[in-house]
């Protein structure tokens, strides 16, 4: 009995992590933007979907900061002088408070106009609940690239593991090897 209670417990928190799986932890740290707030500090505000991010193969990554250039298509601008392709530079990556967002999913981005060139954070992009809160038209996100296509992969992940589990346990007990009825 203790064997499959072992086993019980390795498969319970096996699935149980699996599927909860965790979320991406940033460096970058910001206090709940607030949307007014942001809207009258920033040079430029648009909703745009990110058209094209370089990978990290392509731009020789030293360090989480190195400055990139994403090309956002411009859905609706609600201030600036926003063009439409807007190239914002901003860090690397999420731990650096970089922008992060898959190719083809869509934000709401409060950018800086520096030295000539649009700029903007992590902590500066916000979703369509932010265009509510700014008493802006809510124009519909495109939320393109991970969410269902994570959660289905964990699910996978799980049953899988849960087939090799009692497979295992099936193949022991096919020979001749019993369970300990303690």
């Amino acid at each position: 009995m203790r064997r499959a209670a072992r086993l019980l417990l390795v498969l319970s928190i096996s699935v149980a992590s699996l599927v909860t799986g965790t979320s991406t932890a940033f460096g970058c740290s910001c206090m709940m933007p607030n949307a007014q707030d942001l809207f009258a500090s920033a040079d430029g505000v648009f909703v745009g979907t990110l058209q094209h991010r370089p990978s990290d193969v392509n731009i020789g990554v030293t360090s989480s900061a190195d400055p990139i250039e994403l090309v956002f298509s411009v859905v609706e601008a609600y201030k600036g002088d926003i063009e439409d392709p807007m190239l914002i530079v901003t860090a690397m990556s999420g731990a650096s408070c970089g922008i992060e967002m898959a190719e083809g999913s869509s934000a709401l981005l409060f950018v800086d106009l520096i030295d000539g060139e649009w700029h903007g954070n992590l902590c500066a992009t916000m979703g369509a609940e932010a265009q509510a809160e700014l008493g802006v038209p809510e124009i519909p996100f495109n939320k393109a690239g991970g969410d269902d296509a994570t959660t289905l992969a964990r699910w996978v992940l799980a049953g899988v593991t849960l087939v090799v589990i009692a497979g295992f346990g099936l193949s022991r007990r096919g020979k001749g090897e019993s369970p300990d009825l303690e």
